[in-house]
């Protein structure tokens, strides 16, 4: 009798962990604040080429059918977390209801309100998902539609936007920068620019993948941000790389060539540079074009590396995804963010035009 005793006591204990733990796991999911990935650092706009985009933009976008599906996605945003919010008191109720019949030993009715509220929430998940489009991905797919499309019509260059395809995966794994284990690319852009080089932007989002005591698979966030590919107009026999040296990750591959040292501290402070020849690295990194790189950094806060192999050039900006809406709350054509992609795009053109003259003049 002692032994059954102790035993009904031993499942008790388990079974209040069990429930405290659940609890708090709830609670945690019900309450937790969600981070948004990318920077929203305010940016000084000083450039009255992006003002007159943006004023263009602004005459051009029919603004009442957007606004009217983000405040829709709002509203249906705040409802659903509502509808959460009361699935999860339910499920603590149950949960506190089954632990007192545990305590009367009641142990068949107590399994079966715990079945209810592990399997319950569950299921009411699945039934969620499967509905149509949520009103968030209709606004998000208009907002690609429509203003993505006005954005970039504003740059000189030729552009055209896909926003179903994404960067090949065979292209990125020729700039060698990283060791990844999932793969994800989508929102292209195909450029051509005003020296007729062919170039490609697009989002990538890369994971590695870890695996815990008992051998499940997990996987975590590598890489999200633009990669873009240019071609060179003359052919680079030499390899160039200039990385992040103070922001390198495990998974970062480190260049199997000459690490140089060049005479700009201030440079060096953010970047470490390989490559297969000192002399045409210093060709190409003109004053000009490493104070480029130094500004770039300080104004957007954007790390970002540089690649220039096989007759291509390679950037690529830790920058989260430029082709959404992010801040549901926050004004359609928020000018901050607007501001901020166009320094990317500005950016990869302005260094493009630069460099690539710079390689026709080049001798190697």
């Amino acid at each position: 009798m002692e032994a059954l005793q102790g035993i009904i006591i031993i499942i008790k204990v388990f079974y209040l962990l069990f429930i405290l733990l659940f609890l708090l796991v709830l609670c945690i999911r019900l309450f937790k604040i969600k981070k948004n990935l990318k920077s929203k650092k305010n940016l000084k706009i000083d450039d009255k080429r992006f003002e007159e985009m943006y004023n263009n933009m602004l005459e051009n976008i029919n603004m009442e059918e957007l606004e009217e599906l983000r405040n829709k996605a709002i509203r249906k945003n705040e409802k659903n977390k509502n509808i959460f919010k009361i699935v999860g008191f339910v499920v603590i109720i149950l949960a506190l209801i089954s632990f007192v019949l545990m305590l009367e030993q009641k142990f068949m009715v107590a399994i079966i309100l715990v079945y209810t509220i592990i399997i319950g929430p569950i299921i009411f998940v699945i039934l969620l998902g499967k509905k149509k489009k949520s009103d968030i991905t209709i606004y998000q797919d208009k907002y690609k539609e429509k203003v993505i499309p006005e954005f970039l019509r504003q740059f000189e260059e030729k552009i055209k936007y896909y926003p179903a395809e994404g960067m090949p995966m065979n292209i990125y794994n020729v700039a060698e920068i990283e060791k990844y284990d999932r793969y994800k690319s989508e929102d292209m852009m195909d450029i051509i620019l005003k020296n007729d080089c062919r170039a490609k932007m697009a989002e990538v989002y890369t994971e590695y993948k870890t695996k815990d005591s008992e051998g499940k698979i997990h996987y975590h966030p590598l890489f999200r941000g633009i990669f873009a590919l240019i071609e060179t107009p003359k052919k680079f026999k030499e390899e160039l790389y200039i990385k992040q040296d103070k922001k390198l990750s495990i998974r970062s591959i480190i260049p199997k060539c000459e690490k140089i040292q060049l005479d700009s501290l201030e440079f060096e402070q953010y970047f470490d540079i390989y490559g297969t020849n000192k002399i045409v690295a210093m060709q190409l990194l003109t004053a000009d074009i490493m104070q480029m790189f130094i500004e770039f950094q300080k104004d957007t806060g954007i790390r970002f590396d540089f690649v220039i192999k096989k007759n291509r050039i390679f950037l690529r900006f830790f920058c989260g995804s430029i082709f959404e809406h992010p801040y549901l709350k926050e004004s359609l054509l928020d000018k901050n963010l607007m501001y901020r992609n166009y320094k990317i795009l500005d950016f990869t053109f302005a260094l493009t035009y630069k460099i690539t003259k710079l390689i026709e003049e080049t001798d190697y």
